[in-house]
């Protein structure tokens, strides 16, 4: 009696083996370039609440700026 021939089963296991690699490795690709997308997104409102952030603090040092000449000008009159 011949024993089985194990090389179709080893070879279904071994295809089956790589899809599953291929499958998770895809995956993992599509879920860091998701990742990505989401940081990208997150850095651009960030860029755009810098640029609000310093037209407020240079409105504001404007404001300072001219308080502080008000009160030099104050203080020269007396």
């Amino acid at each position: 009696m011949n024993p089985p021939d194990l090389q179709p089963a080893f070879a279904a296991f071994l295809c089956i083996a790589i899809g599953g690699i291929l499958l998770g490795g895809s995956a993992t690709v599509l879920r860091l370039i998701n990742l990505s997308r989401h940081h990208l997104e997150r850095l651009a409102a960030l860029q755009e609440l810098e640029v609000l952030l310093a037209k407020a603090l240079a409105i504001k040092q404007e404001k300072i700026a001219k308080m502080k000449k008000n009160n030099e000008l104050r203080i020269n009159r007396f």
